[in-house]
């Protein structure tokens, strides 16, 4: 059997600085966008790039962006990525909802998510936007024409 593509379902992700989204172009070669963020009444296939952490459980989207508790929100991990702690004006600092810090000359999110030691857990921003992707990627093998099939993928970060 040949490896063509043709064999394969093409999937190209999006992280944008706010938003994210996916998109399958399946073997009858029509582009589809999924709805990945069902909390919201409208866009549902955008999905918010919030992240947060409660004891034992992981949030992403919509559902983070109404959460009173900020302490613990994460957002725009695009732009922090790569950086360290002086690449970010003070003012700047001072706006944001979350801590940071700074390991190894990256910045890092510390997060207070429960653990044992109640100690605040460092989270790179690669690693934030995992989470984004992780929940992206399982709304795609929700739908069973594209579970468990070969898959080729792209992924901006424009």
């Amino acid at each position: 059997m040949s490896d063509s593509m043709d064999n394969y379902i093409q999937v190209g992700i999006d992280f944008g600085t706010t938003k994210c989204c996916i998109c399958v172009v399946g073997q009858d070669g029509i582009p589809t966008v999924l709805e990945v963020d069902m909390t919201k009444l409208d866009y549902k296939e955008l999905l918010p790039s919030y992240v947060s952490f409660i004891p034992n459980q992981v949030i992403v989207g919509e559902a983070v962006k109404k959460m009173t508790e900020t302490s613990n929100v994460l957002y725009d991990p695009k732009r922090l990525l790569g950086l360290s702690l002086e690449e970010i004006p003070e003012d700047e600092k001072k706006s944001f909802t979350f801590d940071i810090d700074e390991i190894d000359n990256h910045i890092v999110y510390m997060v207070e998510n429960g653990n044992k030691n109640n100690e605040p857990e460092p989270f790179r921003p690669e690693e934030v936007t995992a989470f984004l992707v992780q929940t992206l990627l399982a709304k795609l093998e929700e739908i069973p024409e594209y579970r468990n099939k070969k898959k080729k993928y792209v992924v901006t970060y424009p």
